[in-house]
């Protein structure tokens, strides 16, 4: 008896397949309400607008974060099975397919578990994964972040920014006072090891701090070919701090 799995599609059937994609959407601006425009009245009484400074920028203001949370959306494609695949050492399901719309042989490979053979199923279950996905993602601490300051005017905003931006500092400080401490501790340790640290804790920076400072840093590090710029990065280089701790006589 063959322990192969039997194909729940064959060659020629029509099947569906749900793709999710993430974007950002838009919370409502506290200080244009959603218009995207500041009036200004002059003290002559004369009438201008101008673009929210806030919700028009898609970056920090300020320490403040941008008025977006993560959203994802779904689409269900119609496909033809053209190719069959089995493979019992698979994990993500031993039959696959590839489809006549995206090339056979050298195209993409749709697994069994992922195809719907009508379209309703395929609706239902790409709304239920896009929802999930979107819960799961407004979960994280960027978007509750988002959230929270999309509740308070500029001035609030810019009065809490400034509160995390010293937490956050005071933080960073006793975190390296606890490591550096802890190396002084250690017989073990050696100035490789606190080298190595330093290193680790640049890098990772470099991409996840949400440190105002490193917010800004990693901006300006887009616009390295100016020489003002670059200039005004050479205090912020963490390579730096990492040849001292190598020239501790420690």
């Amino acid at each position: 008896m063959s322990d192969l799995p039997v194909p729940k599609f064959k060659i020629g059937d029509v099947v569906y397949d749900v793709y999710t994609s993430r974007s950002e959407m838009k919370l409502k601006c506290p200080d244009c309400d959603g218009t995207g425009k500041w009036r200004i009245v002059s003290p002559a009484g004369k009438e201008h607008t101008a673009d929210c400074p806030r919700c028009k920028s898609c970056f920090r203001l300020d320490g403040v974060p941008p008025l977006t949370v993560p959203v994802f959306g779904s689409t269900v494609r119609k496909l033809t099975i053209g190719s069959v695949l089995i493979d019992t050492h698979e994990d993500r399901g031993p039959v696959s397919y590839m489809c006549r719309e995206t090339g056979i042989g050298s195209g993409s490979i749709y697994y069994e578990s992922k195809l719907f053979a009508s379209k309703a199923d395929a609706d239902a279950h790409a709304s239920a994964e896009a929802a999930s996905k979107t819960v799961e993602a407004q979960a994280e601490p960027a978007a509750l972040e988002a959230k929270h300051f999309a509740s308070l005017r500029i001035d609030d905003a810019n009065r809490e920014a400034a509160r995390s931006a010293i937490f956050h500092s005071w933080y960073a400080y006793i975190d390296l006072k606890e490591k550096v401490n802890d190396f002084l501790q250690s017989e073990e340790a050696s100035k490789d090891d606190l080298r190595s640290e330093m290193e680790w804790k640049k890098s990772y920076d470099r991409t996840n701090s949400s440190h105002p400072f490193d917010v800004l840093v990693r901006a300006a590090r887009k616009h390295v070919d100016d020489p003002d710029v670059a200039k005004a990065l050479e205090p912020f280089d963490m390579a730096e701090v990492a040849q001292t701790c190598g020239d501790l006589d420690i």
